[in-house]
């Protein structure tokens, strides 16, 4: 019995051991096989995020290559060297960054405005100073900005004064004085006709069969707005005065347009008037400026008040008109107005 109970002891121990051996082979058949297979998922996955990182990189990169390769062109200059020309610019009180960088482009000064304005903001050099400038189409952006914030303008830029009150003579001379023009040279082509009709068929306002009448000595005699005119050097020439003024006067009479209309008077008699009053009522040292004005006023009412009730201004008209210089008074004196 007790060999019975041993066998049998020896059985149930074999067999556990059996089962415990089953059970460890069958566990370690399968676990290597799972483990090798999520290692491998693991590997290619870890090696897929690698390339999508690296691709972003590589994407940037090229990216920012390009971006700096445009950056740099936008910055560079428009023309070659030895190719470049002039380029003129105005800056006013007032203009901004983007506007000038417009202007540039516009003028042919800068390949693009964009990259100009983000030269600006990078560098914040964008505090630019008014004036007239010159540049050439050899000049980055760098030297234009640099230009710009010292205020470093053309240095050869003449002023031309037209004071009001002053005759086409007094100008000829200021324009003798600053150019390299004559006085001589001037006054005759105020009277070269062929050269008034261009400039009738150019301008709306003049009329060339009214500023050619044969009582009107100068043409253009109160068509030049008084004002200080800028102009980039002492090279200037007479046609680039004048078309420069008599642009500045186009501006001033577009808001008198409709008022001519309305008062039935043609812009040659409104500046004819404009230019009596000034001399009946002029300016004077002892005047206050309110005073002045209020002078040009009651001078103004007076003669809508003649014209109104269809009085002659014909002797006004000819003070006016026979600019007041010795010679042509002394003309005028003797062959159209004896009472001057």
């Amino acid at each position: 019995m007790d060999d019975n109970m041993f066998e049998n002891d020896e059985r149930e121990y074999i067999d556990e051991d059996a089962i415990i051996d089953n059970s460890i082979v069958v566990d370690y058949s399968q676990r290597p096989k799972n483990s090798r297979k999520n290692n491998k998922m693991g590997r290619k996955n870890n090696k897929t995020i690698l390339i999508v990182v690296i691709s972003i990189i590589a994407a940037m990169l090229i990216i920012g290559l390009i971006f700096l390769g445009i950056y740099n062109n936008g910055l560079s200059p428009v023309s070659k060297k030895g190719e470049g020309k002039d380029i003129k610019l105005l800056v006013e009180k007032g203009d901004t960054v983007k506007g000038i960088a417009k202007l540039l482009k516009e003028k042919g000064a800068i390949k693009d405005e964009n990259i100009f304005n983000l030269y600006t903001k990078i560098t914040g050099k964008s505090s630019f100073k008014q004036g007239r400038y010159k540049f050439n189409t050899e000049n980055d952006v760098k030297t234009i900005v640099e230009k710009l914030v010292k205020g470093d303008v053309n240095k050869e830029e003449i002023k031309l004064q037209l004071l009001e009150g002053k005759t086409m003579t007094d100008l000829a001379e200021v324009v003798e004085k600053v150019t390299v023009n004559t006085k001589e040279q001037f006054l005759n082509k105020m009277k070269d006709k062929e050269y008034i009709k261009k400039l009738s068929e150019k301008y709306w306002f003049i009329d060339y069969d009214t500023v050619t009448n044969k009582d009107i000595y100068y043409p253009l005699e109160g068509y030049l707005f008084p004002d200080t005119y800028i102009f980039d050097n002492k090279e200037v020439g007479i046609e680039t005065i004048i078309d420069t003024m008599l642009k500045h006067t186009e501006k001033k009479l577009v808001d008198y347009k409709n008022i001519t209309d309305k008062k039935k008077l043609t812009i040659h008699e409104v500046l004819t008037l404009a230019s009596i009053i000034e001399l009946e009522a002029g300016t004077s040292k002892t005047k206050s400026e309110e005073k002045t004005l209020t002078d040009r006023e009651i001078v103004a009412k007076i003669f809508m008040n003649r014209i109104n009730k269809k009085m002659s201004l014909r002797k006004w008209c000819y003070n006016i008109l026979c600019i007041w210089s010795k010679d042509v008074r002394k003309r005028f004196k003797t062959k159209r107005n004896p009472n001057i």
